[in-house]
């Protein structure tokens, strides 16, 4: 997990270094995107637990606050009927790894029954314009 002033970055690779995704959501994505006291967070949680925070159906709010005397990750999201759930993220020592790959030379191919792409889609919040896959 990487906050910059302008993005936040969530990347994950397998224990034997095979496999590895990022995703980038510029600060333009949300609606407020604020970065106190420093100018990088850099930390390590486990992707099943940020994954865990994204299943929420109809978001409407997400908040993330780093404690950084605890070393622990809060996320706090508000669902469009008022719900709210608070997740307490324990962060770990790991090395940050980045990959450089040229895009051109792996094409890629997404298949999706319709029901679970349905499923996916409907984690976005209704508003939304556009949702780009790359």
């Amino acid at each position: 997990l990487r906050l910059l002033a302008l993005q936040l970055i969530l990347r994950a690779i397998n224990t034997a270094k095979s496999a590895f995704f990022a995703f980038t959501f510029n600060a333009t994505f949300f609606d407020s995107f604020t970065i106190h006291d420093v100018q990088v967070i850099q930390t390590a949680v486990l992707l099943k637990h940020i994954l865990a925070t994204f299943r929420t159906q109809r978001i409407a709010n997400m908040d993330f606050d780093y404690d950084t005397s605890q070393s622990v990750l809060l996320v706090v999201i508000t669902t469009d009927t008022g719900l709210v759930k608070r997740y307490r993220l324990d962060c770990i020592n790991s090395e940050i790894l980045n990959a450089a790959v040229d895009k051109d030379s792996f094409p890629t191919q997404v298949i999706a029954e319709a029901g679970e792409l349905n499923k996916l889609l409907s984690t976005f919040h209704s508003t939304l314009d556009e949702i780009t896959i790359i």
